[in-house]
């Protein structure tokens, strides 16, 4: 089976800086697992300041396994992984790196409100809390259970979590997944 990862890129709005700084590469990388399994075969890709970008592929494609190589989750065969100039393993690399994964989980029995001013905690220059709310739309909910928050909020507040340590750069999972647009 062949599968090609896609690469789309999203012009850059106005009043959006659009410096042209890389912030994350892939250099040379190849992936292959230890069944043999290769999931990326010599990629390279750079990330600049101000773009959107979308990895799209079928299943298989190397998507996910990109990705955890830029987060530090995984280390690629050959070839070199770069954010900020340094290894994403490195805290100094992490501490400006926002995560949402495709499929997450937090405590039920924590408010809204808990769940975001913990996660500011762990940040020495967190975004405001009412950056956090009014950008992840939880206006109006920061007081009930994480428990008893629709799909569509209990994504939003990972969302939000992300957001806590105010990243230079953020990952996002397939936001699609349980995702409430409306509300």
């Amino acid at each position: 089976m062949s599968a090609v990862l896609e690469f789309i890129e999203v012009p850059a709005q106005p009043g959006i800086r659009t410096d042209r700084d890389t912030i994350a590469s892939l250099n040379g990388i190849t992936k292959r697992y230890r069944n043999g399994a290769l999931a990326l075969d010599n990629l390279s890709l750079a990330l600049h300041s101000g773009e959107i970008v979308a990895l799209l592929g079928p299943n298989g494609a190397g998507k996910s396994t990109a990705i955890k190589l830029l987060m530090g989750l995984s280390s690629p065969t050959s070839g070199t992984v770069q954010i900020f100039n340094a290894d994403p393993r490195q805290s100094a690399a992490r501490l400006r790196t926002g995560i949402m994964l495709q499929v997450g989980r937090a405590p039920e029995m924590l408010r809204v409100r808990e769940h975001i001013e913990l996660f500011r905690g762990y940040y020495p220059n967190p975004m405001p809390y009412v950056e956090i709310i009014e950008a992840a739309g939880l206006e109006g909910i920061e007081g009930r259970l994480f428990g008893e928050l629709s799909g569509g909020q209990k994504q939003r507040v990972l969302f939000a979590l992300a957001l806590a340590g105010n990243p230079d750069l953020i990952f996002l999972g397939i936001l699609c997944t349980a995702h409430d647009f409306a509300g």
